[in-house]
This record gives structure tokens, C-alpha cells and sequence, in this order.
């Protein structure tokens, strides 16, 4: 039952802050630091810190009473479960990826554009 509730959790945090549109800002002010741009998007990336986090938080489904083990074990299976959750569900894409990348360059685009400067007359 350990198991499930992990599963459970680690699915919804990583779906949370990888996909959502409720964290869209967030992970769009995120993704503006070189390091996290590219594990805010992947959720074996965000699984695994998820998993070491919910470790530390006391949500960890393995009975080891050595605490780097633990959160190695949880950090490794949260990466497993979220990998395996988001290629069987979405094909490997992320469909919030692919929206913000677009969003982005489309408010961007008019700040871009410049007035192409005027021939002397």
C-alpha cells in the first residue's frame, strides 16, 4: 500500500510541475535558468528530485533505516514511475512543452520586429 501511495504522489507532483496549467508561469520563469530549462520539461528528471524530495518528506515506501539509501531507492523508483506513466500515456511528448515553446515565440515576435530603416531621399 506503501507503493501505491507513492505512486500516486510522485505521479500527480511530476504531472503537477511538468505539464499543468496551473504551474505554467512558474515553470515558464523556471525555465529561463539555463540548468532547470531542461529538467522542468522531462519527467524522469523532475521524477527523480520528486522522488528524493517526497524521501526526505517521509513518503518514502521502503523500510531501509538508511537514509541516503532510501532517497536513492525513492529518487530511482520516482524516475522509473514517472518515465514509465508519461510514455505510456503521452507517447514520450509534452504537449506543455511544445505550447509554451510556441507562446513564447509568438510574444516575443512583435518585440523582435523592427522597422527596416528608410532609404535617404
Amino acid at each position: 500500500m506503501e507503493l501505491v501511495r507513492f505512486a500516486l504522489l510522485e505521479i500527480g507532483m511530476v504531472y503537477f510541475v511538468t505539464m499543468s496549467a496551473i504551474f505554467s508561469l512558474p515553470r515558464r520563469a523556471l525555465a529561463r535558468v539555463p540548468f532547470v530549462a531542461g529538467l522542468i520539461y522531462c519527467p524522469s528528471c523532475t521524477g527523480f528530485w520528486i522522488g528524493a524530495a517526497l524521501a526526505f518528506a517521509g513518503f518514502g515506501p521502503f523500510a531501509i533505516h538508511d537514509v541516503v539509501q532510501d532517497v536513492a531507492c525513492c529518487a530511482f523508483a520516482g524516475m522509473a514511475i514517472s518515465n514509465c506513466w508519461h510514455h505510456a500515456l503521452y507517447q514520450g511528448g509534452n504537449d506543455a512543452f511544445a505550447d509554451e515553446q510556441l507562446t513564447a515565440t509568438v510574444v516575443a515576435a512583435p518585440a523582435q520586429m523592427q522597422e527596416a530603416p528608410r532609404a535617404p531621399e
